[in-house]
């Protein structure tokens, strides 16, 4: 008989988010794959063992047996950012459920407007019927996206507020947009401590369904993103990880799998401190919800339950930019000086400039921990290290996928 062997790419993932703990949700369908970069061994076995090497038997000096305590997994997951590519209607990414499980809540909205005469300052008015026919809740809480004019392009925003077909922004565009200028909306993650706490099972196909293995009960507390302008390809990368229940088999059947979007390469940046632009060399976030597995209770031997017991139960978001020391327009030398006395800065970061194209990231208070550095040659400025923190709850930050 041949010796079979697989290749590495062969090798795909679905997830799918669970309604009780633990419970797989049945078979998978096309729309719960999602493109990604793990290599195969993305479960990690973590199966506690004690070997009987203590007891005091005469003239023995072998360990005979060993046995099995606690079991779980860890999971982790790298991807390039890959938006729908649909410029014509919101819609989620091939992620969204990953993205949802370490947010907790998950809003797409309707449908793209424009805007009518009158915008000025944190003021947009939208055309008449716009604010209902895009979804945009008067509770705000979303990013959004409107192409200012020409000159300044596509600029994005958080949304305080809406009535009726008057939106008010957290901070003024570099003009006030003209009538009939494009206003886009999409799917906007953010944190939830009243939602219930989600996970999910994740499923891994090896050369279609030869290999075929599954891990219940994932949570995917921790998340980063990172995109460096100083690479040629200039793409943008995230990577969610967790842990979950025992590696199990599965014996789903593997669909015609549907993905969809092109990766965000090539993509042009902007950084927003307030309404301010600036051109940053690299950006990176990393969050963690503060998620955990409950795995103290002699009823099982593998996670039971997700808790939020982390970094003392709060959700804790950071951020690095970096940025060239300069003055005039881009006036960075004033935002470390600010920085250092610990002021807080409102902070959009921008990748990409079109519908279907396009990730944001909102930070309403962000407290930089600033250092200078040396960027190609030239003094920039690292603000890495800074928190995001929260205003009213729940809101150090905002990632919305256009």
């Amino acid at each position: 008989m041949a010796t079979t062997y697989i290749n590495q790419n062969d090798h795909d993932l679905s997830f799918q988010i669970e309604s009780t703990y633990g419970t797989d949700p049945g078979a998978v369908t096309g729309t719960d794959f999602f493109k990604h970069q793990s290599d195969p061994g993305v479960f990690k076995i973590k199966k506690a063992r004690y070997d009987r090497q203590n007891d005091r038997d005469y003239q023995q000096g072998s360990v005979l047996t060993t046995t099995a305590g606690r079991e779980s997994s860890e999971v982790s997951v790298n991807f390039d950012i890959i938006p729908s590519g649909n410029a014509a209607t919101p819609t989620k990414p091939d992620i969204s459920d990953l993205l949802k499980a370490h947010f907790g809540a998950e809003s797409t909205l309707t449908a793209h407007t424009t805007t009518a005469a009158g915008s000025t300052g944190v003021t947009l008015n939208l055309t008449a019927g716009g604010g209902a026919a895009s979804g945009i809740p008067a509770g705000g809480g979303c990013l959004i996206a409107v192409d200012v004019d020409a000159t300044f392009g596509v600029e994005v925003r958080r949304v305080i507020s809406r009535a009726t077909d008057v939106v008010t922004l957290d901070a003024a565009l570099s003009a006030n947009p003209a009538v009939s200028r494009a206003v886009y909306v999409g799917t906007t993650y953010k944190f939830s401590s009243s939602a219930a706490l989600l996970s999910g099972t994740m499923k891994q196909f090896l050369n279609a369904t030869a290999v075929r293995k599954k891990v219940t009960g994932v949570i995917l507390p921790n998340l980063s993103i990172d995109c460096d302008a100083g690479t040629e390809e200039l793409v943008a990368k995230g990577q969610v990880s967790g842990m979950g229940q025992q590696l199990q088999a599965h014996s789903d059947t593997r669909p015609t799998i549907v993905t969809a979007g092109t990766p965000l390469a090539g993509v042009a940046g902007k950084v927003f401190f307030g309404a301010s632009k600036f051109c940053a060399t690299k950006v990176g976030l990393t969050s963690n919800n503060g998620s955990e597995l409950r795995h103290n209770e002699f009823c099982s031997l593998y996670p039971r339950g997700v808790k939020r017991t982390g970094n003392n139960a709060r959700f804790q978001v950071s951020m690095s930019l970096d940025l060239f020391y300069s003055g005039g327009d881009e006036d960075v030398q004033t935002l470390y000086l600010n920085s250092q006395s610990l002021t807080a800065q409102s902070v959009i970061v921008q990748l990409g400039t079109a519908p279907g194209q396009m990730i944001a990231w909102a930070c309403p208070r962000f407290i930089a921990d600033p250092s200078l550095t040396s960027i190609n040659g030239e003094i920039g400025v690292n603000f890495g290290g800074g928190r995001c923190y929260g205003t009213t709850g729940d809101d150090e930050l905002f990632l919305t996928i256009f």
